[in-house]
């Protein structure tokens, strides 16, 4: 079959971004996914039938013109890692 588009083809002159379920970009953004469900108008959603999906650029693109625009964006601190408790313990 011809015609089709292969992993990484960008012969149409778009830019192909991953699209995310809801549980990565919750995962990506560090937040609930119950985060996403409430705010996934706001963040661009693109519903597929039942499901909703995003674009990672495009989300982060609106939540900086928000930050910008002064808007809060509420988004909960860093989630601990080992590294980053690493890096406390070595300070104290």
């Amino acid at each position: 079959m011809t015609g089709g588009l292969k992993k990484g083809d960008s012969s149409n002159g778009t830019c192909q971004a991953k699209v995310l379920t809801v549980g990565e970009l919750a995962n990506a953004l560090r937040v609930k996914t119950s985060w996403v469900y409430v705010h996934a108008d706001e963040l661009g959603a693109l519903r597929i039938g039942k499901y909703l999906r995003f674009l990672l650029p495009d989300v982060i693109e609106l939540l900086k013109t928000k930050r910008h625009n002064g808007a809060p964006v509420k988004l909960p601190a860093q989630r601990p890692t080992l590294t980053n408790l690493e890096s406390v313990d070595s300070d104290g």
